[in-house]
């Protein structure tokens, strides 16, 4: 629950063109939806390119470009990959796990669970409904523009034996989180989103 809300957070709720951009697959049609394809990668890394970001890649400072991809782009991905040798040795994947590791100087993430925008390319409530024309998104983050703070974990916990009231007792447990998460400044930001077939 705490990665789902994070990455409606970050995700742009719209395109800005120079400073959070949110472009569209263009790949085969699968689905209802088009594919992610390396090209598509290579638009959006030229968009995030002339944002001039600093990228410090040292074992001192992490990368600071991410990007978490939703089921359906890994898929796509695997997919592209797999059919051409061209680029084999941009696209990193762990050999054991099938995790996605980089692409150029983004570190690739993973969530089953992602951002949800409408036709028009509008960041839908987190928790919506898909409609018909909504598409799943990736998102991506520069880290020195968020902003990230867990103030409080508490656990609830009931043993079984205080359950009293049921047949079959049970024990519960509850989790919950206190803090936040934001966008430092509207910049830094972006989305690839599965265009509609």
């Amino acid at each position: 629950g705490v990665r789902d809300y994070v990455l409606n957070k970050l995700a742009p709720v719209h395109h800005v063109s120079g400073a959070m951009p949110v472009l569209r697959t263009t790949g085969a049609v699968f689905n209802g939806r088009k594919r992610l394809t390396f090209q598509d990668l290579i638009n959006f890394y030229n968009e995030i390119e002339i944002l001039n970001l600093i990228d410090d890649d040292t074992s001192e400072s992490p990368n600071f470009w991410n990007m978490i991809l939703n089921p359906e782009h890994r898929s796509d991905l695997k997919i592209d990959k797999a059919g051409t040798a061209n680029h084999r040795d941009n696209l990193e994947f762990d050999k054991d796990t099938g995790e996605f590791k980089r692409f150029y100087k983004i570190r690739m993430w993973e969530n089953n669970a992602a951002p949800l925008y409408s036709p028009t390319g509008e960041l839908k409530a987190r928790g919506s409904i898909k409609e018909d024309g909504d598409q799943y998104a990736s998102t991506f983050f520069y880290s020195p523009n968020t902003v990230w703070h867990l103030e409080k974990l508490k656990i609830l916990y009931k043993p079984e034996y205080q359950d009293t009231t049921n047949a079959d007792p049970e024990s519960e447990f509850r989790l919950q989180g206190y803090g936040l998460c934001d966008k430092k400044q509207e910049y830094g930001f972006g989305a690839i989103i599965s265009d509609n077939g």
